[in-house]
């Protein structure tokens, strides 16, 4: 069958007007256009990041403050490690249970007014069990109170670049009459996570474990986290549910050498929450990389000249390993900018450092080490200084 020209074009017209109808600006899904295709997850916002970066490898709605529920805890952890970095806490240190802290609700490790336990033990209830009972005499025991403890939150979540968030509690239950719920974004979890697992990887000895006995054993704690048993190399870090928060994870893993973080949040279903960190984090190791830059000992090719030496000159060496992690996409090649001194001075002695080599990509910086020599290299005579004074060594 035939058709006019202009009912041709009309046409032609209309399918390239739906075309871009259906694919919006940006194209297909949720998806920026430097950004890997993949599903957008079955929740309400979510982030994916590489650790040692902090490289984004996906974001749906990163910026969008939602209320956290137990995932709150991840600053408790983090504030009460810092205390104990400084020295002003002690794992073994002993606390004593509030009344207030008795009463908490939710899921807890059923505490006791003027029951005393360890930082240790209270950690292990936050990071195992999602105790809230035992982060309230966490919060409590560091801040002076729960309101001391908040504002000491919110404080180190504007130190950390947390933008999007407003903390209001040390537990993350959903608020009462006349308050306020916590309020975090998926972005501001990754930060967070990311911060807790680079300054105190210590605290995945605890977030990893599928169980641990508490009060002697009377009590057996089981992670809520069920990625810890099901995902491999995953080993934190918080969950996180109450009705109208949704089920949110941020989850954390880590394979050869390449950590990733996936947030997840308002989730509909807790099976899903896990399904799609999983997915996540699956995407995530796809995307990138672990190479090896630099290897100790390896000279490079510019020499430095050695004065008065018995040698003229000598190929400075690398100390040092450098391993790091890039896009396995990543286009452009590794490149090194090489620093050295004018010249040494004889006598120099093995291990002296001359200079420095930067390794980036484009514009990044990858990391940097110190250039040595390798060898003693000794003065020469006034014999020897001379002889080479005339040219003939």
């Amino acid at each position: 069958m035939k058709y006019p020209g202009s009912k041709i074009f009309f046409l032609i017209l209309m399918a390239v007007f739906n075309c871009f109808v259906c694919m919006g600006e940006d194209g297909p899904g949720d998806i920026s256009r430097d950004m890997p295709s993949i599903q957008s997850p079955d929740c309400k916002s979510a982030v994916v990041m590489e650790v040692s970066t902090g490289d984004i490898a996906y974001e749906l709605n990163p910026h969008l403050p939602l209320p956290p529920a137990s995932m709150v805890k991840m600053m408790v952890i983090y504030i009460t490690m810092e205390k104990i970095r400084e020295g002003s806490l002690r794992l073994t240190d002993s606390v004593t249970t509030s009344a207030n802290a008795s009463k908490m609700g939710g899921s807890q490790v059923y505490l006791k007014h003027g029951e005393q336990f360890t930082i240790d033990e209270l950690i292990q209830a936050v990071m195992v069990q999602s105790a809230n009972d035992a982060s309230m005499v966490l919060a409590e025991y560091i801040g002076g109170s729960a309101k001391g403890f908040v504002d000491m939150m919110n404080a180190k979540a504007r130190e950390l670049g947390m933008n999007d968030t407003v903390f209001r509690t040390p537990h993350g239950l959903p608020p009462g009459n006349n308050q306020e719920p916590d309020l975090i974004s998926a972005m501001d979890l990754a930060v967070l996570g990311r911060a807790l697992v680079l300054r105190y990887p210590e605290l995945l000895k605890w977030s990893r474990m599928e169980t641990k006995e508490f009060r002697d054993g009377k009590f057996i704690m089981t992670n809520t986290n069920q990625l810890v048993k099901s995902f491999n190399g995953c080993d934190g870090i918080k969950t996180g549910y109450y009705r109208e928060a949704g089920f949110g994870i941020t989850a954390t893993a880590e394979r050869g050498g390449v950590r990733i973080i996936a947030v997840v949040m308002g989730c509909e279903k807790g099976k899903v929450r896990f399904s799609e960190a999983a997915r996540l984090l699956s995407f995530g190791f796809d995307q990138y990389r672990l190479v090896n830059v630099a290897e100790s000992g390896h000279a490079i090719d510019t020499p430095v000249p050695v004065v008065s030496g018995e040698k003229k000159e000598i190929h400075p060496e690398i100390s040092g390993d450098l391993n790091v992690v890039i896009r396995k996409s990543n286009p452009e090649d590794i490149t090194r900018h090489v620093e050295l001194i004018p010249n040494l001075k004889a006598p120099v002695k093995s291990g002296t450092e001359c200079g420095s080599v930067m390794f980036l990509i484009g514009d990044r910086e990858l990391g940097e080490l110190p250039l040595v020599i390798s060898e003693d290299i000794p003065e020469l005579s006034w014999w020897g200084k001379f002889l080479r004074m005339l040219g003939i060594s």
